[in-house]
């Protein structure tokens, strides 16, 4: 989805400003650029978040490891951050279904503004029960201006190992037209993310880690 040049510029402005907010709320704290938010409403920018699904501080068959998932503040900042701004926003899971959020950073005394917010809103909340799996046709990365990978200790065990988050990611990474961001382990999901390699032989080398010229 194309943006014009000035729309472009409010849309890096904003994701500079979610990632700034999402360091200061990790510390339950919020920061001083809360309040000036960029003013998109009308122009029709989406905005997409991505989290994990993996709600377990090991395997999916561990019966005794403690309970994970997204960290809260790492979507609940940008999902308002950019819904304030005027984007439509739209969340994603690696399987689809309930975002995991791990209740070890849920604790009332840490809880950032977003936080509260967001478990004060239904809406919000509805989504979150019932986010499309990155997997799903429909599922299509392209219809979206900004894209961010939330963090938390769940992505450690699925954005970077998805195949499919790997090869759409690839694809925004490509599109000049697109934004792409990520908080702490949000990260990990461009791991199997690859762009077109700068050498006449076209070969598509990580986005992740060092790059090799082609022989």
């Amino acid at each position: 989805m194309a943006s014009p040049p000035t729309t472009q510029s409010h849309l890096l402005v904003l994701l500079v400003q979610c990632l700034v907010l999402c360091h200061y709320a990790v510390l339950g704290m919020d920061a001083p650029c809360y309040h000036d938010t960029a003013n998109l409403t009308g122009l029709g920018v989406r905005a997409l978040i991505i989290t994990t699904s993996h709600d377990k501080l090991g395997d999916e068959n561990c019966s005794s490891c403690k309970p994970t998932g997204v960290y809260g503040e790492e979507f609940t900042t940008p999902y308002y951050k950019f819904l304030d701004a005027g984007c439509s926003v739209t969340l994603m899971s690696i399987r689809g279904g309930k975002i995991p959020v791990d209740p070890t950073y849920n604790s009332t005394l840490i809880r950032s503004r977003s936080d509260k917010r967001f478990w004060q809103d239904p809406v919000a909340q509805q989504k979150a029960s019932h986010t499309m799996a990155i997997s799903d046709p429909a599922a299509d990365f392209r219809m979206y201006d900004i894209v961010f990978m939330a963090g938390g200790w769940g992505a450690a065990w699925d954005l970077g190992t998805s195949i499919e988050l790997g090869e759409k990611i690839s694809r925004v990474f490509a599109n000049e037209t697109q934004f792409l961001g990520s908080v702490c382990h949000g990260a990990l999901g461009l791991i199997l993310a690859k762009k077109k390699g700068w050498f006449a032989s076209g070969q598509w080398n990580a986005v992740y880690g060092r790059h090799r010229q082609a022989d």
